[in-house]
């Protein structure tokens, strides 16, 4: 039996070929080349400057009171036109402050009102953590249902498992404190530090605005 000819002008391997009984035409493999891992990348929400900032002995000290600590709960608040956001914008540019390391994550929330909806914000830093090669597709769908369902927790110690200097700032938190926010505080607080910054800032108009339980284990700046 005679050998089976390629189709004139194919020039492509072809593999998988049938061993043909009294014939010399055998199974050609081309191994597949591993895949590369892509490259990891830094992720930021952050798209307004500060470059009329002017430094104040308020911004020293809120800045000092964080820089060198590994996990950070701040909370700075204040009447309208103080500068809370413009405290927390320029911290968010100097992030991660003395850390050596590349890349970081920066996420920035301003809410609208009692109706924003924080739920949303934190699932598109979960989308972003994975195109960014930072996560597994599963840990994405893992914690956005998590997120649905007002738990925090899996966010928290997923962000922590990155290695990577973490700075979430919620901006202008209603009186009324969204579930999701308030378990994302109290699971920041109880992940083990890894030698990483993770950092979570809040300014709001409002001294009280957290619960009891968690208002004890902040830092509260007034602006």
């Amino acid at each position: 039996m005679s050998n089976p000819t390629l189709p004139q002008g194919k020039t492509t391997a072809i593999s998988n070929i049938v061993n043909i009984h009294n014939s010399n035409v055998g199974n050609l493999t081309v191994p597949a080349k591993d895949a590369e891992p892509k490259p990891k990348q830094s992720v930021s929400s952050f798209k307004n400057s500060t470059r009329n900032f002017t430094v104040t002995q308020q911004y020293v000290d809120v800045k000092e009171s964080v820089v060198r600590k590994e996990k950070v709960i701040l909370h700075c608040h204040g009447f309208p036109g103080t500068g809370k956001s413009e405290i927390m914008r320029k911290l968010a540019e100097e992030f991660p402050y003395e850390s050596n390391h590349e890349l970081y994550i920066k996420w920035h929330i301003e809410f609208e009102d009692e109706g924003h909806d924080a739920q949303a914000q934190l699932q598109e830093l979960v989308k972003s953590l994975f195109h960014s090669n930072l996560i597994t597709e599963d840990a994405k769908q893992r914690v956005i249902s998590d997120l649905q369902r007002n738990c925090a927790g899996s966010l928290a110690e997923l962000l922590r498992e990155t290695k990577i200097s973490v700075l979430i700032i919620f901006e202008d938190v209603p009186l009324k404190t969204p579930k999701l926010l308030s378990d994302l505080l109290r699971s920041v607080d109880k992940i083990q530090e890894n030698n990483v910054p993770f950092h979570v800032y809040m300014a709001t108009r409002y001294q009280t605005v957290l619960e009891n339980v968690e208002s004890k284990k902040i830092s509260s700046y007034r602006s």
